[in-house]
């Protein structure tokens, strides 16, 4: 088989007929005169793309459950701190300096 030349829009438009078709790449490659070796390759380097291309943090709005009372609530920590050995368990309404002088406490004993 031939490997014929293709711009990056044409090998995207490849990959996206293999998906679609079901077939094995080898079968696929077959169908359309391509190597296997070079649609393993495109696919490849189309992930690698696609993997580096995605952010590494996404925004999470935390909403309340409307079927929990909000005295359930209360008594669950709402963020939980692991330093080491030390977990810190944050309950909800708790004061931020005395979070700010609990964590440099336990940041100074690690």
């Amino acid at each position: 088989m031939v490997k014929r030349p293709t711009t990056d829009g044409e090998r995207e438009k490849h990959l996206e007929a293999l998906k679609a078709s079901g077939l094995s790449v080898r079968e696929f490659a077959e169908q359309n005169g391509l190597s296997p070796w070079t649609v393993y390759d495109w696919r490849r380097k189309h992930r690698k793309h696609v993997v580096s291309a995605a952010p590494s943090l996404v925004e999470v709005k935390v909403v309340p459950d409307p079927d929990r009372a909000d005295e359930e609530l209360d008594d669950r920590p709402v963020a939980e701190v692991v330093v080491n050995d030390w977990v810190v368990r944050v309950p909800r309404r708790f004061d931020e300096a005395e979070l700010g002088r609990l964590l440099s406490m336990v940041k100074e004993r690690c």
